[in-house]
C-alpha cells in the first residue's frame, strides 16, 4: 500500500472537475437536441435554459470528447441549416 503526502495529487481535483463538466454537458446538449427536435417534429415549446450561454461558451472552449463535439454540431446544424454546418459534423 502507497501512502499519500497531503497535497501529492492535488490535480485529480481539476481532472475530476473536467470530466464532470463534459459529462454535464453531454447530457445537457443531448437534452437540447431532444427539444429542438420535438419543437419542430411536434410543435410544441420549451424553455431552454440557458441555452445560449452554453452554445456560446462550446464555441469558445474546445473539447476532444467526440460525444460532445457530435452533439454541439447536430444542435449547430438543426439552428443553421447549412453547408458549413453540415460538413463539420
Amino acid at each position: 500500500m502507497v501512502l499519500l503526502k497531503p497535497n501529492d495529487n492535488i490535480h485529480l481535483q481539476q481532472e475530476m472537475y473536467e470530466f464532470l463538466l463534459t459529462y454535464s454537458l453531454i447530457r445537457i446538449l443531448k437534452s437540447y437536441n431532444v427539444m429542438l427536435h420535438e419543437t419542430k417534429q411536434n410543435n410544441c415549446s420549451y424553455d431552454m435554459h440557458m441555452f445560449e450561454e452554453i452554445m456560446q461558451f462550446l464555441d469558445k472552449k474546445k473539447f476532444d470528447n467526440p460525444t460532445l463535439i457530435v452533439y454541439y454540431h447536430i444542435i449547430n446544424l438543426e439552428r443553421n441549416k447549412n453547408d458549413v454546418n453540415f460538413n463539420l459534423l
